[in-house]
């Protein structure tokens, strides 16, 4: 069996369709062998890095966090609990989200106020931190990391600059750290920019959804990796034009949220050519794949854009399920 090659993993955003990667990344945790290694259609991979965006960052990270400990279990029960604490479950949270989700519906069909981050907006960041640093003990990570450690790479925007930013890489001098994760969840609509220094940043689906040429840039052959997987959240296709305009919202956002993740595939693409042309001092091509979660958008396939602020607990459970079956499914077809 083939035991030399290394696999980056990256993670797209995309809200509460997030669960779909959390499960994804659960399933590869749990195969891990003995030395940290995933077997794929007959071939052992070692995951060498993760990156992520938004909801996509926090998973990442939880990962990533497994990669780094004792054992992956600990990235599976930080996935499973930040996903499980994620949920409306009580009754005045079931309420809210049901509010939040039918508002978003409305929108475009009554009219409506439009209404900036709020009070209620930082109390609802405040605790999306609080479940964050719930699964990830920020202040050991510089016990964990070590020059031979997986990298994590984040993604977000500068608010100020416009500059798109990739928060992480190798070794303890570049850890990220929970205001670096928020910051990448910041939607611009939901919760206020997060500062970091003298700077403001914002949900990184405004950049690199997810960062993926940083696995290639300015590395030697041996710390690139041989392939690429990425979890898509987002359909590239769709059944019909839309004409409602929730329904055309719903395909700008999911075009949107692909338009960055395609350029960051067609880098990949350029490189390889490069490489192929004797262009370039490394002779490494990387394979890059996808583990989509399965869907040909549609108005009535209960994932619209209002979906993506959904908690509901049963909604939130499928969507984890079906990342497991996706991963299975992957791991086993070549």
């Amino acid at each position: 069996m083939n035991t030399s090659k290394t696999v980056a993993i990256a993670c797209q955003g995309g809200g509460s369709h997030c669960a779909f990667g959390a499960g994804v990344l659960s399933a590869f945790l749990g195969r891990l062998g003995d030395g940290k290694t995933l077997t794929r259609a007959g071939e052992n991979f070692r995951v060498i890095g993760l990156s992520g965006t938004s909801g996509g960052a926090i998973n990442a990270l939880m990962a990533w966090y497994g990669l780094i400990g004792e054992s992956p279990r600990t990235g599976i029960q930080a996935l499973e609990g930040f996903w499980q604490d994620n949920m409306a479950v009580d009754y005045w949270d079931a309420m809210a989200n049901a509010a939040v989700v039918l508002a978003v519906q409305l929108q475009g069909l009554v009219p409506s106020t439009e209404m900036a981050p709020n009070a209620l907006s930082r109390l609802a960041q405040d605790k999306l931190r609080q479940l964050i640093c719930k699964q990830v003990d920020f202040p050991k990570l510089g016990k964990l990391v070590t020059a031979d450690s997986a990298e994590l790479f984040i993604g977000a925007a500068n608010v100020l600059s416009g500059a798109f930013t990739v928060f992480g890489g190798a070794g303890r001098k570049a850890m990220v750290t929970v205001d670096q994760v928020l910051a990448s969840t910041a939607v611009p609509e939901l919760f206020p920019p997060v500062r970091i220094g003298d700077d403001y940043y914002w949900d990184g689906l405004l950049s690199q959804n997810p960062p993926i040429r940083d696995f290639l840039r300015g590395r030697t052959s041996e710390r690139i990796p041989d392939e690429i997987w990425i979890i898509r959240i987002n359909p590239v296709k769709r059944i019909g034009v839309p004409e409602k305009l929730t329904d055309i919202r719903d395909r700008r956002n999911e075009m949107a949220g692909n338009l960055a993740i395609e350029e960051e595939k067609y880098f990949i693409d350029q490189v390889n050519h490069w490489v192929r042309q004797g262009l370039l001092p490394t002779k490494k091509i990387v394979t890059v794949r996808e583990i989509p979660l399965e869907r040909v958008g549609q108005s009535n396939d209960g994932l619209d854009y209002a979906s993506k602020l959904d908690r509901r607990p049963e909604f939130i459970a499928g969507l984890i399920e079906l990342g497991k079956a996706a991963a299975t499914h992957f791991m086993a077809h070549a």
